[in-house]
């Protein structure tokens, strides 16, 4: 007697778990059987006069028993695989847990109609359950009767076709499959899925296949690791992405914007973790977009994408690469394990490929021509990387896409960021390395006489006495009026451009004065630096002290700033200090250094620093020890000294050799 099976969920509940798109409720299907140890499915379509009238999924696994089919179809989460992880037969990785891809078949069609054949106590048994998307909340179980043969498994027949015309042409059908269940099938040879005749060969269409840790994320307070796969096609064009559980089964499909320069690869990529496979038992899965849960994994994914796209546009021309090497046209000579040197290498392969690929002049010209463009584009990826798209355009004429592309990978890769970040940082180091040495070189701080020299190369690193000095511009009215209360610290202190004078002895010891104007968000704002670089052998004493104070006061107090809304900042520098000054430079309630801090009335802040050059070249090292490490620099005083002499030459002439 035939009896009816009611579902316990509500229609609206039911009417959205039975939603998908053609592909994902074949998947669904497939799933349950490939979870019943089935190593066969098919699917097929039957034609009427004038359309597709049914799909046919036809498996080979071990079905499910009468008794249990009320069970299986009454509610969600009555599957027989809560409690289990693997299949019982193969002890193969399980999809669902839940009991929702049987109701997938309704959103194919308006009726489907389950035949089960089994294998019972002694005998082989069949029985049939029927569906319609109209009575979704009832199921029709028919009574059960005996079986001849003795080949087990389920026969799905859906009809009344929500979309006949999809199954037309059954390709786009087959290369959601693959995506889908390339994990799978990888993993299982011995399963095969077949399309209308045609079996599922993943292993003739993947290009490339990588797996990797993703990394570690916190998602509700909970720490959970994530791995992601890509995998690249020959002959299927795609790019989809998957939320998958931790065997790479998807879950659920995803649109994922912001991932540039891919150039014309077709790929699917799988983010993989148990925490995606928690969120689908919770229901939590088709909101995470909204609920930024996995916001930082996406945006891991994005930079992971980049960087991945950008070795596999180099490493799919690598011959023409390793011609260039061989032909010694290339520009860059050794391996690298520099971050910076990396990234320079990956932009002049990606520019280099694309010339060669796009101008036909260049492909055929000698290797003499090749040599000299190939070192002038490596010359403007150090010097100017943000200017190339615009160079090369100007010079090559690109197609339109191609720009894009191209852009893409430049840009939106942060190539151009890197380099011209890490081209400053490597600038910065090798001041410090360089300087260091010849301030505290006996053999060359002895040929260092006019401290002239070193006025004019700090004057134009001001971010070498903090990061908050960075921009800084020289400033006239400024200027003089630090001249103006030149007596305050000695007459014969040179004062920004006053004449040079030779440190020979018979004029006495000169002291230097640094001033630089700092620019602010508002025009009655005002910020000033004034640096002053005593003679190296003299030791800061009260003396010194008083009379930084008293210059201090004096400047401040200028009426031609009177007024102002102005942050004064004088940094007194020798190379060692007495232990009065030292008591006073290390105060209760100050930052280490400062001996005077105050607000002037009317007139602004007021902080005076008194620092060794070891203090100063402490802390810089301390700012850049987190880059310089970040990037791998390996940075040392010959790479210094090299700097120094090349840029500032004119100044250190007798200094360094």
């Amino acid at each position: 007697m035939m009896q009816n099976i009611k579902v316990e969920i509500k229609a609206d509940a039911l009417s959205k778990i039975s939603k998908a798109s053609p592909a994902f409720a074949i998947a669904e299907l497939i799933w349950n059987a490939l979870d019943a140890d089935a190593t066969k499915v098919e699917i097929s379509i039957a034609k009427g006069e004038t359309r597709i009238e049914e799909v046919i999924i036809k498996d080979n696994g071990k079905g499910f028993s009468y008794d249990n089919a009320p069970s299986l179809f009454k509610s969600l989460g009555g599957s027989w695989k809560k409690n289990s992880s693997a299949t019982p037969v193969y002890a193969r990785f399980l999809h669902g847990k839940e009991g929702r891809g049987r109701f997938k078949a309704l959103a194919i069609g308006a009726y489907a109609n389950w035949d089960v054949r089994f294998e019972g106590k002694d005998k082989s048994e069949f029985f049939h359950i029927s569906a319609s998307a109209d009575m979704m909340t009832n199921f029709t179980l028919s009574d059960l009767a005996e079986y001849t043969e003795e080949n087990y498994g389920v026969e799905i027949i859906i009809t009344e076709l929500s979309n006949p015309a999809y199954w037309e042409n059954l390709n786009e059908l087959r290369d959601s499959l693959i995506q889908i269940f390339a994990t799978y099938l990888n993993n299982y040879s011995n399963v095969e899925i077949i399309v209308d005749n045609i079996p599922l060969k993943i292993s003739d269409i993947i290009l490339n296949q990588t797996d990797e840790h993703l990394g570690e994320f916190n998602v509700d307070g909970k720490l959970h690791s994530f791995n992601i796969e890509v995998i690249e096609w020959d002959k299927i064009q795609t790019r989809e992405y998957y939320l998958c559980n931790e065997n790479g089964i998807p879950l659920s499909k995803f649109t994922f914007k912001g991932v540039k320069g891919v150039g014309e690869f077709s790929f699917t990529v799988f983010i993989k973790s148990k925490c995606i496979s928690d969120m689908n038992s919770s229901g939590d899965l088709d909101l995470v977009f909204q609920s930024g849960q996995l916001e930082e994994v996406f945006e891991k994914l994005r930079t992971f994408l980049k960087d991945y796209f950008i070795k596999r546009t180099i490493a799919s021309s690598k011959s023409i690469i390793d011609k260039w090497k061989q032909d010694d046209i290339y520009p860059f000579s050794e391996d690298t394990e520099e971050k910076v040197d990396i990234a320079e290498r990956q932009m002049f392969d990606i520019l280099a490929l694309n010339i060669n690929s796009l101008m036909k002049s260049f492909a055929e010209s000698p290797n003499e021509i090749k040599s000299f463009q190939f070192r002038m584009l490596r010359q403007t990826i150090e010097k100017s990387p943000k200017d190339l798209i615009k160079i090369i355009d100007e010079v090559i004429k690109l197609p339109r896409q191609k720009q894009i592309e191209l852009a893409e990978l430049l840009e939106n890769n942060d190539l151009s960021s890197i380099i011209s970040m890490s081209k400053l940082v490597s600038d910065r180091l090798k001041f410090i390395y360089g300087l260091e040495e010849i301030i505290f070189c006996k053999d060359k701080r002895k040929h260092f006489k006019e401290r002239s020299q070193l006025h004019k190369i700090l004057a134009d690193n001001t971010w070498f006495f903090g990061e908050e000095f960075n921009l800084t511009v020289n400033d006239q009215s400024l200027t003089q009026v630090l001249r103006a209360h030149r007596k305050l610290i000695g007459n014969n202190t040179l004062i920004d451009d006053d004449a040079v004078k030779r440190l020979d002895g018979s004029t006495g010891i000169v002291d230097l004065m640094l001033s630089r104007d700092i620019g602010k968000n508002y025009i009655n704002e005002r910020e000033h630096l004034i640096v002053e670089l005593k003679a190296p052998k003299l030791i800061i004493r009260e003396k010194e002290i008083s009379q930084i104070k008293s210059y201090a006061d004096a400047v401040c107090k200028d009426p031609k700033f009177r007024g102002s809304n102005t942050k004064w900042t004088f940094i007194l520098i020798s190379t060692d200090v007495d232990d009065h000054v030292e008591s006073e430079r290390n105060q209760e309630g100050r930052k280490y250094g400062i001996i005077r801090e105050n607000k002037i009335q009317n007139l602004g802040h007021m902080t005076i620093w008194v620092k060794t050059w070891s203090d100063i070249f402490s802390e810089c090292k301390h700012r850049m020890k987190y880059i310089k490490e970040s990037l791998e620099y390996n940075i040392d005083v010959a790479d210094g000294i090299k700097y120094l002499k090349n840029k500032y030459s004119a100044y250190l002439d007798g200094v360094v050799e």
